[in-house]
């Protein structure tokens, strides 16, 4: 089971290889882990690489799960000077 949105880019490799796979920058991928948060329309081809390297139980049904169950990280404001 998939218990946050960064344990799925870890089970995949972790960022970087996530990274290499989807063609986006590291920062990119990173921040999704770091935010707990992936894109959904990204979803689909995160769910073809776990299919394509034998990866188990990464699933849309996983991810919808992990999304709900995990609250995203806000971004910070800026702090006027």
């Amino acid at each position: 089971m998939i218990a946050s949105p960064a344990d799925a880019i870890g089970l995949l490799g972790g960022p970087k290889v996530v990274t290499d796979r989807l063609g986006l920058s590291y920062t990119t991928v990173h921040s999704w882990a770091y935010r707990q948060s992936i894109p959904v329309e990204i979803w689909p081809r995160l769910v073809d690489i776990a299919r394509e390297t034998g990866v188990k139980g990464l699933t849309l049904d996983a991810l919808v799960q992990a999304h709900t169950m995990h609250k995203p990280r806000r971004k910070r404001k800026a702090v006027a000077a």
